[in-house]
């Protein structure tokens, strides 16, 4: 319930339209226990990879649109489902200590609340010492090209706990939808994974 409540009300729905402020919705008086134990079990089972493999494509899947840049070119944003995202964030929330634990302070950006703010106080403090070195990266269309094969083997080596969640995820293809063609999702993690 806490990771359903991380979404912003305009977060959007993947394929399906289904929107995360829908389940938030679905959680009325009376039906928020129910709810909560449906939504518990279907993101337990999506977990440990428990989904019939037909549906797994569609539902490790997203919408993507494609973002002009100013630059030329297109930036592909990808909106996945809304389970798939709660089951991530979920997951995500029992691992951020033991994450920071593993980048800190090397890295800044994953599990560190306020990471981009620590970075630029640093800057500020140690902005006329010629010792000190901070070192920002933003690799181009890194989520995109990431090899998949390394990232399910960091996962196994860091994480083991996650290896079955992130092999349904990303083990094989998943759907992508854009402009009612269906693209093969081979390579590469979705934003925020």
């Amino acid at each position: 319930e806490k990771a359903l409540h991380g979404f912003s009300p305009a977060s959007a729905g993947g394929p399906s339209g289904l929107r995360p402020q829908h389940i938030k919705e679905a959680m009325a008086p009376g039906l928020r226990d129910e709810v909560r134990r449906h939504l518990a079990a279907i993101a337990n089972r999506m977990a440990r990879g428990e989904v019939p493999s037909e549906v797994r494509a569609w539902l490790c899947g997203a919408s993507l649109t494609a973002v002009p840049k100013p630059s030329g070119g297109h930036r592909p944003i990808a909106v996945g489902e809304a389970m798939r995202r709660l089951t991530a964030k979920a997951l995500a929330s029992t691992v951020a200590p033991a994450m920071r634990e593993l980048f800190e302070p090397v890295q800044l950006g994953v599990g560190t609340p306020g990471g981009a703010e620590v970075a630029r106080q640093w800057m500020s403090r140690y902005a006329g010492d010629k010792d000190k070195v901070l070192v920002t990266i933003d690799v181009e269309n890194a989520f995109n090209m990431i090899d998949r094969s390394a990232f399910l083997s960091d996962v196994r080596r860091t994480q083991p706990g996650l290896a079955p969640w992130v092999d349904f995820c990303y083990a094989d293809a998943s759907h992508l939808l854009l402009d009612g063609r269906v693209l093969a999702s081979e390579r590469g993690i979705q934003q925020g994974d």
